[in-house]
């Protein structure tokens, strides 16, 4: 990271330094964020779900420039998938930097659990720029978990523009988690052109229990 090799004045630092300050801010992120891996299996769908627990929120939010350009490094470039998972997922809690830049990149992780918790992170910061890139994912990519946090991401979001592709996912997806997750996103936005696709999961024989209630 460019910004922990320089000294304030633009000048290269010692290497020695260099390394000692690469150790001091992975140690910061090892306690504040990546020992957060055993509050849930982030590697699981549902886990995408379940609200994040405060404190570690506050941890994010109050990490500085520096620490949120290493805590991008580690989404964008670490070899283990649960580290590029939880700094993925952390940044959509970041309060500095610029977050979005490193998720859309992260969007095109080969593993699909860093991609949903990409998407997720830029539903979080309701980065309304991201909404093509999220609208492709809902309807292309092959993992239904990505696909899913996709649909949810573009709920929170809240903006129309997203209401096209998960009206086609209602209707057309192979998985049931994702069908519920797009109908609970068009719920979420409350655009009348979705009422029509909305009225047809409702009335779909083949529509289970939970996709009934959110299309509802």
């Amino acid at each position: 990271v460019a910004a922990i090799e320089a000294t304030p004045n633009g000048k290269p630092q010692d290497a020695e330094n260099v390394l000692e300050a690469r150790r001091h801010v992975m140690r910061l992120l090892g306690h504040r964020v990546v020992a957060q891996l055993n509050l849930v299996d982030l590697r699981t769908g549902s886990a995408l779900m379940i609200p994040a627990e405060n404190s570690w929120i506050s941890e994010c939010a109050e990490l500085s420039e520096l620490e949120v350009a290493e805590l991008s490094a580690v989404a964008r470039n670490h070899p283990d998938v649960d580290y590029r998972g939880i700094a993925t997922i952390s940044l959509g809690h970041v309060k500095k930097g610029d977050p979005a830049k490193t998720l859309a990149q992260c969007l095109r992780d080969p593993q699909p659990h860093v991609r949903s918790c990409a998407a997720r992170s830029l539903g979080e910061l309701r980065h309304k720029a991201s909404i093509p890139r999220l609208t492709k994912l809902l309807l292309t990519d092959p993992s239904k978990q990505v696909r899913g946090t996709a649909a949810w991401a573009l709920g929170i979001i809240g903006k129309n523009k997203g209401t096209l592709a998960l009206t086609k996912a209602l209707r057309s997806d192979e998985e049931t988690s994702v069908k519920q997750a797009a109908a609970l996103a068009l719920g979420w936005i409350t655009d009348p052109a979705a009422l029509p696709a909305l009225q047809a999961a409702l009335e779909d024989p083949q529509s289970d229990k939970q996709l009934k209630e959110y299309a509802a």
